[in-house]
């Protein structure tokens, strides 16, 4: 179906190749320069008069309604345009230690980003408008990291429109449900801040006096982190990473229930990184934990190729205990992998900017490279969206030199389509297909509808598990997909209502999914589930294998996990 739609004094045919994303509600289409949010049904449009009402905000990274877009065959208005939005990911992935550790965040850049959403909101407050559903899917961020952009202005409360929805782990119980205000819109930027530099949210964390699942009734009783009975998770970020003023601030509002506009943070914030903090790691009466390797600096991600592992660190990359990287160092770039050549040479795929670039360890020379702002490894070759094809690439010696084989495996939407370690999520006009390639030269693409009315917020595809997480009104669900041996079919258990707290697992040969979340290790042999509660490891140890034993990596060294 195609919509033509007039916007300024221009018509745009709206269809297939333009479509971005789709809500319960409206659809949105690249429209030139900008997008285009269109209405299933016109008649439930946002309200002409709220959408005059939104454009007092001038925040560049506000993503409200520009303009008013036309039916043209018809006159009758169908939506609106907005900013276009980069490349962009939800805040809520920030929150996780693993995330930050990928992405060398530091404490001073989450300073840098809590003050931009701290000014933002202050701005929006100046216009008599409040955000009101300041939860962590409603802020995305771009590839630097510390750029914040707010979506789903059609949800803030403006002075002719009244505002009804709001997450509820972010709902202030201090004042009457449905009553917002600019002290409401602060609370809810406080749990997020809090969450970015601690990864924790306030009012979680385990207390003697409350079931695990009972926060909402901690938030109503105040009892927050801050409580002397409360304890943090292992994998919480120390409180020394929060700015002074930001921390005095949080414990006013979540310990002694005050409320307040916050201060700006320190003119000097946390000046220094603090030392990762490496966590023992001990056998227990269920586990055997053994070391197996070490290296210099922190493992970000580590494979096993032949038998040989490899990891990878913010410096470089090593080859079991050997540094093999003399030239090439990791840092430069945002995201950095690893691949085998046929004759064993290790290739280098670091992603620099809006393009990926191969190297061999051995040589500052590229062997290949590719114009992509994304990539994954697999099938131990690099897998890169280019103009709305997924390309594989894996590496020959061809005569002294090593050469990049490029094929395209599948077409996905250049406009819909979001890369994840292991596979592809398109959304194809609402409806959700997972795209994987799960051998060279060979891609699956299957339809997922019990996806579709679910936000992606994670996803990760090992062999033939694929664990998706997704959010629907509020709720963060997991979903454990596994594929059949031809990948043209596979079965789905959804584990309802979890903390996101981002993806760790592994797949072994015969199919048995190892992962952890929270404080439980799952053992899934497709058959049974066996859950493991307090394992000797935890969330951030990223878990790999070498096809029938397990390994997980803690600062920069690899172990052994073995059930007793």
């Amino acid at each position: 179906m195609t919509i033509n739609a007039k916007i300024g004094a221009g018509v745009f045919k709206l269809g297939d190749r333009n479509y971005i994303a789709q809500g319960g509600e409206a659809a949105v289409f690249k429209a030139g320069s900008v997008a285009a949010k269109i209405y299933h049904d016109a008649s439930k449009m946002l309200p002409v008069t709220k959408i005059k009402e939104l454009e007092r905000i001038t925040s560049a990274n506000v993503i409200r309604p520009v303009e008013i877009v036309y039916n043209a065959d018809t006159g009758a208005p169908i939506g609106y345009t907005m900013q276009l939005l980069p490349d962009s990911e939800p805040l809520c992935k920030l929150f996780t230690k693993t995330f930050k550790n990928e992405h060398s965040i530091t404490p001073e850049m989450m300073t840098t980003l809590s003050k931009a959403m701290q000014v933002t909101v202050g701005e929006i407050h100046q216009q008599h408008i409040l955000v009101v559903d300041l939860n962590e899917l409603n802020v995305l961020v771009d590839d630097s990291l510390v750029r914040p952009f707010f979506i789903d202005t059609d949800s803030y409360q403006t002075p002719g429109h009244k505002a009804t929805a709001i997450m509820e782990s972010i709902r202030d119980r201090s004042v009457k449900r449905g009553t917002f205000t600019e002290m409401t819109d602060w609370y809810s930027w406080g749990i997020l801040t809090f969450q970015l530099y601690i990864g924790v949210h306030p009012f979680k964390g385990s207390h003697p006096d409350y079931a695990p699942g009972e926060w909402g009734k901690r938030m109503e009783d105040g009892v927050s982190i801050f409580n002397k009975k409360a304890k943090m998770p292992p994998v919480a970020m120390p409180l020394t990473n929060i700015p002074p003023r930001y921390l005095e601030w949080f414990k006013a509002v979540f310990d002694k229930n005050e409320r307040s506009k916050p201060p700006l943070p320190d003119s000097a914030a946390p000046a220094t990184v603090p030392a990762a903090i490496i966590l023992a790691v001990n056998s227990t009466a269920q586990f055997n934990v053994t070391k197996h390797q070490s290296v210099t600096g922190s493992i970000i991600s580590a494979y096993v190729h032949a038998g040989a592992h490899y990891y990878v660190t913010r410096e470089h990359v090593w080859r079991g205990d050997k540094q093999v990287d003399s030239l090439t160092y990791t840092n430069r770039y945002k995201k950095a992998l690893v691949c085998v050549a046929d004759d064993g040479t290790s290739v280098g795929a670091y992603l620099d900017g809006a393009k990926v670039v191969f190297h061999t360890h051995w040589s500052t020379f590229a062997v290949g490279g590719t114009a992509a702002t994304a990539m994954f490894r697999r099938n131990n070759a690099i897998y890169c969206p280019v103009a709305g094809r997924l390309v594989e690439n894996s590496f020959t010696k061809m005569g002294d030199k090593i050469v990049t084989r490029t094929k395209q495996v599948e077409n996905i939407s250049a406009l819909a389509s979001h890369v994840y370690d292991g596979m592809v999520i398109q959304d194809l006009l609402g409806k959700k297909y997972l795209t994987v390639p799960y051998a060279l030269g060979r891609c699956s693409t299957q339809p997922a509808p019990m996806l579709d009315k679910h936000r992606i917020v994670d996803a990760r595809c090992e062999r033939n598990v694929a664990i998706i997480i997704g959010e629907s009104k509020g709720q963060f669900d997991r979903f454990i997909i596994r594929y059949e041996r031809d990948f043209k079919s596979f079965t789905v258990r959804v584990e309802p209502d979890i903390a996101y707290d981002g993806i760790n697992m592994t797949v072994l040969e015969n199919g048995v999914l190892v992962s952890v979340s929270g404080t439980e290790l799952q053992v899934d042999t497709g058959r049974a589930v066996q859950n493991h509660q307090n394992p000797p490891i935890d969330v951030t140890m990223k878990l790999y294998n070498d096809g029938t034993l397990v390994y997980f990596v803690n600062g920069g060294d690899s172990f052994n996990l073995k059930m007793t």
